[in-house]
């Protein structure tokens, strides 16, 4: 087994890092608090948000989906050709297929 040896100050540098991040994360002016009501569509982007949920009791019924990035990004590239054909330059477009594999939303 290897052994390593790190210095005491950057062991604690480290654990001070931690306890800022904790703190900040923790902080009011980072929170945003919400109850939702039957029905109501929450979207997150993981990359973008830490999200999380309190405590509950009784009944919940909740529903997940995961949607990878190129397959939003996809989709939003055929809808915005389709419904705002504008975004494309006619160099780029294919006559065949009408699609741009270099549409801005891409």
């Amino acid at each position: 087994m290897l052994a390593v040896w790190l210095a005491l100050s950057f062991v604690l540098s480290r654990y001070e890092a931690i306890r800022t991040w904790n703190r900040l994360l923790k902080g009011s002016d980072s929170e945003y608090w919400v109850q939702l009501s039957p029905g109501t569509a929450v979207v997150v982007d993981n990359h973008r948000v830490l999200h999380g949920r309190s405590s509950f009791d009784g009944k919940r019924r909740m529903c997940g989906a995961y949607i990878g990035l190129d397959e939003y990004r996809s989709k939003l590239a055929i809808l915005k050709e389709r419904f705002d054909p504008d975004c494309i330059t006619v160099e780029t477009r294919d006559p065949s297929s009408g699609r741009s594999v270099w549409g801005p939303a891409l």
